[in-house]
């Protein structure tokens, strides 16, 4: 798959914002910046959480990253370290390609399906 199919999008409060980017780090900060502006304006971290997504486009298919999910996505492929940028991410060798991405994904899932299943047959993993 060529990199010509795949960019990234910002939607904060339900609404895109700017035009799409080719790279996640691109799209990290321009992420990063909008959020910072709407929670100066007083957003609430429920808002946040809720309504803030960045979603990676390829071909015809999109994978939509809440914010904590873009967040520790970022931190997965070592883009951010100790809460800040990491100076030495470069994303011209570091680009994340659409099989991390979608093992990110296909990760998280598994992780929510289990969690589902402990919680409906009342298994409590910390008490195993």
């Amino acid at each position: 798959m060529t990199t010509d199919n795949i960019c990234y999008e910002i939607m904060i409060n339900i609404e895109k914002r700017g035009c799409p980017r080719k790279s996640f780090k691109e799209a990290w900060l321009a992420f990063m910046e909008e959020t910072r502006k709407e929670l100066q304006k007083g957003t609430s971290w429920q808002v946040l959480e809720t309504t803030y997504f960045l979603i990676f486009k390829f071909n015809e298919n999109e994978l939509v990253f809440s914010f904590y999910e873009a967040r520790d996505f970022a931190y997965t492929i070592g883009l951010m370290k100790n809460g800040e940028i990491h100076s030495d991410y470069d994303d011209t060798i570091m680009e994340p390609t659409v099989r991390r991405i979608l093992g990110a994904f296909k990760h998280k899932n598994i992780s929510d399906c289990i969690k589902d299943i402990q919680e409906r047959i009342g298994i409590d993993p910390l008490k195993e």
